[in-house]
């Protein structure tokens, strides 16, 4: 009896992380970005992200996808760089490939159309791209950097002999690491903080900093150090620590400073 309910309990348990390998795996966590390029009267697009059904396996995959036109007809066509691959045959337009785990692909254009026609480049709207990422696209001829999930990007046909280069990136977010604590100085019923920026800012610049007071957590916000906490009471000992916010929230928290006792 003891025996069989010992197994029962392992074959739960293992149907348990079974699951959760699969959850983890296949589940709402993955990225499917999937960038356009709209010429009004044609458009491309490619996708990047995490496909379980790429033919190499579960990894990062790339999909392209070829809008017909007629030979005449203006096109825009965008595909991934890769060395092996033969993007121009049309037997592979509709591939999902995965030929080595990247968090940065190479974006390639190709047009028809004349110097100065407007083309937008956006994320479609059936794109899954989960809160916890950093999702940017640059253009490499104008150097632009633009977050697809915050709008559309138009850009103008320089030259329509030329391939136009983008190169994508889609990576875990990071906050930004602990500040480095600096000296408490007490003031009257206010405490100046002074700080360091930390060793890295995560995937985004870092936008202000925080600094909270124990006991009690009255704040102070600002873009440098110091900051001076105010509101405190006369006489208490209170200690600080300070935190970097980036657009990608807010890092863990400093060392704890030195005590001080407002005047």
């Amino acid at each position: 009896m003891e025996d069989n309910m010992k197994r029962t309990n392992l074959l739960l348990i293992t149907v348990f992380i079974l699951m959760s390998i699969v959850s983890s795996a296949f589940g709402q966590g993955d990225m499917k970005a999937k960038l356009e390029v709209n010429g009004q009267t044609t458009k491309d697009y490619v996708e990047v992200g995490m496909r379980a059904e790429a033919t190499d396996g579960f990894d990062n995959a790339y999909d392209t996808i070829a809008i017909g036109t007629g030979l005449n007809d203006d096109y825009v066509f965008t595909y991934i760089d890769h060395p092996e691959w033969a993007q121009m045959k049309p037997e592979f337009r509709g591939d999902i490939r995965s030929l080595k785990l990247n968090d940065t692909w190479t974006m390639l254009l190709e047009t028809n159309m004349a110097a100065g026609t407007v083309l937008t480049l956006k994320l479609r709207d059936d794109s899954v791209v989960p809160a916890g990422y950093a999702l940017t696209v640059k253009d490499t001829e104008t150097g632009a950097t633009i977050d697809p999930r915050v709008g559309p990007y138009q850009f103008s046909v320089i030259n329509a002999a030329l391939t136009r280069t983008f190169v994508i990136t889609a990576v875990y977010a990071e906050t930004p690491g602990a500040p480095v604590i600096g000296e408490a100085t007490a003031g009257t019923g206010q405490a100046t903080v002074y700080f360091s920026a930390p060793a890295s800012s995560g995937t985004s610049a870092i936008t202000g900093y925080t600094v909270k007071a124990s006991p009690g957590g009255k704040t102070a916000t600002g873009t440098s150090s110091p900051l001076t906490v105010t509101g405190l009471i006369k006489g208490r000992v209170y200690t600080f620590t300070v935190t970097a916010t980036s657009a990608t929230g807010t890092g863990t928290a400093s060392a704890v400073s030195n005590t001080v006792t407002p005047l």
